[in-house]
């Protein structure tokens, strides 16, 4: 899909794209003039710093567009009716130049102040679909790198960052596989691995070492691959690259004690559980008998989400009605996508009030824990009939998650007890947070 017809979709994302860059989008018909997409006036000297990263100098790429062929330290490059001569490919990217009406020396005139500075306004704005699909293509499509007031590895976490905020681990394969020889970073992967294993999906964290080079300098990505060979019965190979570390000077007893289990050498009964990493926590639960963990608000959103993929999360049902830290923890835990609405909602159920409760509920709730107050108001929109009075408390409700910051609770039963009221019968004084609320679903 050409740009200029992503541009065309909406004036919405038009006039999105005239905020971010501040410009006016600048085309070249002269093709050895190169564009500079990110030219803007100088009147902002603020910028986040950005954090560089290892990189391999050598760069390889193989788009569709251009050919490389190697004679002997010279690297020659065919790019359209074009041949240059360089000792070091500076091409980054993933997708074609040509297909999005784009130069492949797009960036090479920018001032890598500016590219920082717009990216970092980029990266704290929630963007719409189609806005992401426009910069998926100004940020993956192959370029030459650019050279003023940026460095390489600095472009290159740019892409990261962007890919890693965007969160489509499908994308982020694709580079990687493309452009892994580039920078030889850590970065990137790391991500990506931690999301599958978060996600308890062991074989797809595992099958991107069959796709990418298999010599790794970081620990960390090497005591992944060598856990992936052992979990794919490959023992003699992941006991070479283990030989390999150590006698690089590799030291990790936890993973050690752990390795020598996995591989039948040792059947250890001593419970260690890390929370270091989640590659450490996977490690943990596979070798630990009867596995048991309680998180807290202090565990990593990872191994809350791994918990939760893994069904290792305590069942509601068992939780006890007096713990109201524990519980605080699970609305927490609710927030973050761990534990469902249902869950909750039905752990809210549980509790028991009084008649005279139940009765006064926009009084009562006053005089409770927070935790007992969001139940007895979800008990009282369960058996209130008048819609003015059902509203009001969903209303106190809804409000009660915001006001502990948990805004993403309360939205899906929000939205079917919504359902459930015919529109009709909605009090004026409530339209707007009917509509408001029902919106969600379009």
């Amino acid at each position: 899909m050409k740009i200029s017809k992503l541009l065309n979709k909406s004036y919405k994302i038009f006039f999105l794209i005239f905020l971010i860059f501040s410009q006016n989008y600048l085309y070249s018909t002269e093709p050895t003039e190169p564009v500079d997409i990110w030219k803007t006036d100088s009147t902002d000297k603020n910028q986040n710093e950005v954090n560089i990263l290892d990189g391999d100098e050598n760069i390889d790429s193989g788009d569709s567009i251009y050919k490389s062929q190697s004679n002997e330290n010279e690297t020659e490059i065919i790019f359209e009716d074009q041949t240059l001569l360089s000792k070091e490919i500076k091409i980054v990217g993933l997708y074609d130049p040509e297909e999005n009406d784009l130069s492949i020396d797009m960036w090479s005139n920018s001032d890598g102040k500016e590219i920082l500075r717009i990216f970092n306004k980029i990266m704290s704005i929630e963007l719409s679909n189609d806005s992401k699909n426009i910069l998926n293509i100004l940020f993956l499509t192959n370029s030459y790198f650019p050279d003023k007031n940026i460095t390489k590895d600095e472009f290159i976490k740019i892409k990261s960052d962007w890919l890693i905020k965007n969160g489509n681990l499908d994308l982020i394969e694709k580079y990687l596989i493309k452009n892994y020889k580039i920078s030889r970073n850590p970065y990137l992967i790391k991500f990506y691995i931690n999301e599958y294993l978060s996600n308890s999906e062991v074989e797809k964290a595992c099958e991107i070492f069959s796709k990418i080079e298999s010599n790794f300098e970081d620990d960390y990505i090497s005591k992944f691959n060598i856990y992936c060979l052992i979990n794919q019965d490959k023992k003699d190979e992941a006991q070479l690259q283990f030989d390999l570390k150590k006698e690089l000077g590799f030291k990790d007893i936890f993973f050690e004690e752990k390795f020598n289990i996995l591989m039948g050498y040792s059947n250890n009964s001593e419970i260690k559980i890390s929370e270091k990493s989640i590659l450490d926590f996977h490690l943990s639960h596979l070798t630990t008998k009867d596995f048991k963990f309680e998180p807290n608000d202090k565990t990593k959103k990872k191994i809350w989400k791994y918990l939760s993929t893994s069904n290792l999360l305590e069942n509601v049902e068992n939780v006890d009605l007096d713990d109201f830290n524990k519980i605080t923890t699970i609305e927490k835990a609710t927030n973050e996508g761990n534990y469902s609405e249902k869950d909750l909602f039905n752990l809210y159920k549980r509790f028991q009030f009084s008649i005279n409760q139940l009765l006064t509920v926009k009084q009562s709730h006053k005089l409770l824990t927070n935790v007992e107050s969001k139940a007895l108001l979800y008990q009282g929109i369960l058996i209130t009939s008048e819609v003015e009075k059902k509203l009001e408390l969903v209303k106190i409700l809804k409000n009660s998650f915001l006001k502990e910051g948990m805004e993403n609770v309360f939205n899906e039963e929000l939205i079917n007890i919504l359902n459930d009221i015919d529109k009709d019968d909605v009090p004026p004084n409530f339209t707007a947070f009917y509509n408001q609320n029902l919106s969600q679903l379009d």
